[in-house]
This record gives C-alpha cells, structure tokens and sequence, in this order.
C-alpha cells in the first residue's frame, strides 16, 4: 500500500510538469492556489493507472521468471 501511495505522490508531481494546474504567479514567482486541482489533473489519471499496471507486470514475470 505504501508504494502504491509513493507512486501516486510521485505521478501528480510528474503529472504538473506535463500539464501545470492550481496555481497563479504572485510577485514573480508561481505560487499553488488550489491542492485539489493537482488530483484532479487529467495527466495523473491516465499515468497512474498504466504505470502500476506495468509495475504489477513487471513483478509477476520476474516472479515466474525466477520460479521457472
């Protein structure tokens, strides 16, 4: 569950660099004005679902791999 939960950290802050939402520029610098509009970033639910899929694969055929 705990690397489930790290991936998904890891892949909204991927997801802002492809697709920045939530936040406004303030004095010259980016400042985030809305946490909820990162989870809701389209970009984060097209990667997070494929990359722990691919992770699950990766697992099981290395599994069989070493139990073969």
């Amino acid at each position: 569950f705990g690397t489930v939960l790290s991936a998904f950290w890891i892949l909204t802050a991927n997801s802002f660099m492809h697709q920045p939402v939530g936040f406004e520029y303030f004095e010259g610098r980016a400042q985030m004005n809305d946490f909820f509009a990162l989870l809701k970033n389209s970009q984060l639910w097209v990667q997070f679902p494929h990359v722990l899929s691919s992770a699950f694969a990766t697992g099981a055929f290395f599994l069989a791999g070493v139990s073969a």
